[in-house]
């Protein structure tokens, strides 16, 4: 008996086509995708959406703050006039009257080549301690750098005297100096604070 021949398997002839419309679909899609999301703009990263790892809001730094500018120092010198409020850093001052009659001048008068001199002064305490003061640390200076001492003979009353002038206060006294009567350009000084390094000094002209 003759044998049959085995029969060939047929392939399905929609297999093929249905394969490259897959694969055409699977581009397309993945070509709508690239497209939409380079279309999309990039959301920036701010400051107030920036967050620590701790998922607290990050704070932007503050800038640095500006160096302090130092105080200029103030002078050496403090300079005035008659009638003038003279400020230094621990005391202001001020020469009220200048007169060149002694008191009692029937029992005082100086000498023909001499000039007797009288200043009033106000001193006023603004800061937070003492003020101590005596008539000898005040000097009169001429033009020539000549340097003059009081006296307390023929002062105005009340004569300055010594004390403490307490912050806050005031002290109010006459001075008196006897000088060259060729002694010109006159002017009352006074030193002021401690040592010196913090040393200052008032100069008061007196207009003689």
């Amino acid at each position: 008996m003759p044998q049959q021949p085995y029969a060939t398997r047929s392939s399905n002839p929609l297999l093929i086509p249905l394969a490259f419309v897959s694969l055409f679909c699977v581009a397309e899609a993945v070509a709508i995708a690239f497209l939409v999301g380079r279309g999309q703009p990039a959301r920036p990263v701010t400051a107030e959406l920036a967050t620590s790892a701790g998922g607290e809001q990050a704070s932007t730094p503050a800038p640095p703050a500006a160096p302090a500018q130092p105080k200029p120092s103030p002078p050496a010198i403090a300079r005035g006039k008659v009638g003038q409020r003279v400020e230094a850093p621990e005391i202001a001052m001020t020469v009220l009257t200048v007169s060149n009659e002694p008191r009692f001048k029937e029992l005082f008068t100086p000498g023909p080549s001499e000039k007797f001199v009288d200043v009033e002064v106000l001193i006023e305490n603004a800061t937070q301690r003492g003020f101590a003061y005596y008539s000898n640390q005040f000097t009169l200076a001429d033009d020539k750098g000549r340097h003059y001492t009081s006296t307390a003979l023929g002062a105005g009353q009340p004569a300055l005297g010594w004390g403490t002038v307490v912050p806050g206060d005031k002290a109010r006294g006459h001075l008196a100096f006897v000088v060259p009567r060729d002694a010109t350009g006159l002017t009352l000084t006074c030193p002021v604070g401690d040592g010196p390094n913090t040393s200052h000094a008032i100069h008061i002209e007196l207009g003689q």
